[in-house]
């Protein structure tokens, strides 16, 4: 297993950053790499997303995902790929800090034969990727109420 693991303070309480990171249909409206994603927000829902491919080339890959943990204002993550080939575990935690701040902690971990035979380097060459994306959702919640 290999993992990427970000971490950004927000601004606001968990409430607010739990409501967009449900909404999967406000996901085209504030983050660039994530299309779309057409299900809804429920343990063991099978959603279709079509997201960019983290290496920076463009490509965009169109797969379902399941989800496997949805606890309400604390974590969100589905599963999806190829099993055997590309397995993704992306997560979302919030975690509550003083002053209606929020640490939010978002990532994937990555199983298959692609992670073993690329290596920690390759995959963490993808953190930019996530780590925008956080920026995004930061800028985005500041935007709505």
């Amino acid at each position: 297993m290999n993992r990427i693991e970000t971490e950004i303070i927000l601004n606001v309480e968990p409430s607010k950053i739990w409501k967009v990171l449900t909404d999967f249909e406000s996901y085209e409206k504030w983050c660039s790499s994530i299309k779309f994603i057409k299900g809804k927000a429920k343990h063991n829902e099978t959603v279709i997303m079509q997201t960019s491919v983290p290496d920076g080339s463009g490509k965009t890959y169109t797969g379902k995902g399941k989800i496997t943990e949805l606890i309400p204002l604390k974590s969100l993550k589905w599963k999806g790929g190829i099993t055997g080939i590309l397995v993704g575990v992306h997560f979302w935690y919030i975690e509550p800090i003083e002053n209606n701040k929020t640490r939010l902690i978002q990532g994937e971990d990555f199983y298959g034969l692609y992670p073993f035979f690329a290596g920690n380097k390759k995959i963490n060459s993808f953190k930019p990727f996530y780590e925008n994306i956080n920026l995004e959702l930061k800028k985005y919640l500041s935007t709505i109420e």
